[in-house]
């Protein structure tokens, strides 16, 4: 049986992001090219074993290079490490911005100690990741974000099986750069939510 490397390319993507994000080295691009078994055990054959020969082949349409490849991995493996950082900042954010608001609420902090602490959070994460979208068109209402916009570089590189462009290597650096700069806002903003919350606990 063969099986064209599309497809094996996706999954090595996401084997090598999974990889990185435990701390191990990724695979390299064409690291599942070659003579493969593949082999099944489970209830859905009845608990029979089933195993096949499997030989992985380039697709004869793709006129990348291994280079070329590597190229896209080593791209794609950094936008999505740009928006694992983004990610984390924001859950960070929310749950400062949570908690700070709770403080309030409980008047365990006052509206004056809160009050530039919740804007400063709102805007950074506002700016970073539109939260108010609740539909699929919710992005003609509210616009788009750093986070999307990674997001869609990411999208646009996946789809092609060759070396990233100029352009598109040009766009990482400028999204790369904005996304150094938000994780270092939303960190001074929750440092100052819970300097406001921990002032508000001491009272």
């Amino acid at each position: 049986m063969k099986i064209r490397t599309l497809p094996v390319l996706v999954a090595t993507a996401l084997l090598s992001m999974l990889a990185r994000s435990q701390g191990a080295e990724p695979l390299p691009p064409q690291a599942l090219i070659g003579k493969l078994k593949w082999r099944c055990v489970g209830p859905y054959i009845g608990g029979r074993k089933a195993q096949q020969n499997l030989e992985v082949a380039l697709d004869p349409r793709l006129h990348a290079t291994q280079e070329d490849l590597e190229a896209r991995l080593a791209l794609d493996l950094q936008i999505h490490a740009d928006l694992d950082v983004l990610n984390k900042g924001i859950n960070q954010a929310l749950a400062a911005r949570d908690k700070l608001q709770q403080a309030v609420s409980n008047h365990g902090v006052t509206d004056a100690q809160g009050t530039g602490a919740l804007a400063a959070l709102n805007r950074d994460i506002d700016s970073t990741v539109p939260m108010a979208i609740k539909s699929s068109e919710g992005d003609l209402l509210y616009g788009t974000r750093l986070r999307d916009h990674l997001a869609y570089l990411a999208a646009e590189i996946d789809l092609s099986y060759d070396r990233p462009t100029a352009s598109q290597e040009a766009v990482f650096r400028e999204l790369d750069q904005q996304a150094k700069d938000s994780k270092q806002k939303l960190e001074t903003d929750i440092a100052q939510a819970e300097g406001a919350a921990g002032a508000g606990a001491g009272r």
